[in-house]
């Protein structure tokens, strides 16, 4: 195509943007002469970001409208234990308790407890609150909500409910429990686990293990139902009773 000098073309360029013939989008000029013809590109107003809808016909907020995750240094003091709460407190010198006082010496609070404005309530963290107040602390980081008592009751049930947790992959927990075991001066009782742990997670379900064979010794096959919350008290006797009968082996299965 030729353009004759100290005429203007009239030829339409496609839109930049689809179905946008607007000069925001795009301009052809010639200008007055051949010298002068050129292409040129008009910036087109960025579009405007609009929510996808969700169900109810309300839109998703902004980012910047989220609300911010509030955490503050609280006097232990005006950190009142929630009296409903409903998890059983651990006793000090019980093995969980040991646990946790150990997590928390290496590795400090790393989760906050949660502390309602509105009630002065904990709402979650009532073990390592207990355990810091043991210690001697003064102030304890607290991510703080403002919720009215029957909402932070929903709350203090949800964050301890084990129901919204996952489950445990046993055998990539083994696996990962036996590599940091294995490792030289670790103490894996940081994991939360003890040696007695990682052999329960070793052990096959009764189930699943395999019939004798003609050639072995007659077995007697016993099958013992612990409460779980006697287990803990229980577990010392039946490893000192496999530890001193070697040809003894003991299944056991743990709920999940």
């Amino acid at each position: 195509m030729k353009i004759s000098a100290g005429r203007t073309s009239k030829l339409a360029m496609p839109s930049v943007i689809r179905g946008d013939t607007s000069a925001a989008a795009c301009n052809w000029s010639s200008g007055n002469s051949a010298r002068n013809s050129r292409w040129r590109p008009m910036p087109s107003p960025l579009p405007t970001t609009r929510a996808f809808p969700i169900r109810g016909g309300r839109s998703n907020p902004p980012m910047s409208a989220m609300p911010r995750l509030q955490v503050q240094a609280l006097e232990i003091g005006q950190l009142r234990p929630a009296p409903y709460n409903p998890r059983r407190p651990l006793r000090p010198g019980s093995p969980a308790y040991a646990r946790l006082e150990r997590s928390l010496a290496e590795f400090d609070l790393v989760q906050p407890i949660v502390w309602n404005r509105a009630t002065g309530h904990v709402v979650a963290g009532h073990q390592r609150l207990e355990i810091l107040k043991r210690r001697g602390a003064t102030h304890v980081d607290c991510v703080v909500v403002e919720l009215p008592l029957e909402r932070e009751k929903a709350l203090n049930v949800a964050l301890n409910n084990e129901q919204l947790a996952s489950t445990w992959d046993h055998a990539r927990l083994i696996d990962l429990l036996t590599e940091l075991k294995a490792l030289p001066d670790f103490d894996v009782a940081l994991t939360g686990f003890d040696d007695a742990d990682l052999r329960d997670l070793l052990f096959e379900p009764a189930s699943a293990a395999a019939p004798p064979t003609p050639d072995e010794a007659p077995l007697v096959r016993v099958a013992w139902e612990i409460p779980l919350e006697l287990w803990e008290a229980t577990r010392p006797d039946v490893d000192h009773f496999l530890a001193t009968h070697p040809q003894v082996r003991a299944h056991v299965r743990l709920p999940n």
